[in-house]
């Protein structure tokens, strides 16, 4: 079980309440990095970053981050086709294709005209 609390003086104030005897013993774990001050902290990042070795780990990661994205980029491509293909595409606007299928009509007076046809087929 792991409960937090609040150290005041002596005692440690639980912040939440636990279902346990009075007088049972318990270990108390600290998180030091609470014991930090802000200027500890901010040192122990800029050492973090400033370290040689730290900063060829930071470089290797960018490196990795930089081929995956690459791989994304190389797959993209493979299913939908270049950005430059998709940029240099087709620019009709979508309205353009109506009537455009095959069975469709571009407009009213081409579907007059194909049910005229029709009903004079059925006349004769």
């Amino acid at each position: 079980m792991k409960v937090r609390g609040i150290k005041r003086g002596q005692i440690i104030e639980l912040v939440e309440a636990i279902d346990i005897p009075d007088g049972t013993e318990v270990s108390v774990e600290i998180d030091d990095r609470q014991l930090l001050t802000p200027e500890q902290l901010q040192r122990r990042i800029q050492e973090f970053f400033n370290s040689p070795k730290d900063q060829a780990d930071l470089k290797d990661l960018a490196t990795t981050i930089a081929k995956m994205e690459a791989e994304e980029r190389e797959m993209l491509e493979l299913y939908y086709g270049s950005r430059d293909e998709l940029a240099d595409g087709d620019q009709r606007p979508l309205t353009s294709f109506i009537g455009s299928a095959k069975g469709s009509f571009a407009t009213p007076e081409d579907v007059d005209q194909f049910i005229r046809q029709e009903r004079d087929a059925w006349e004769s």
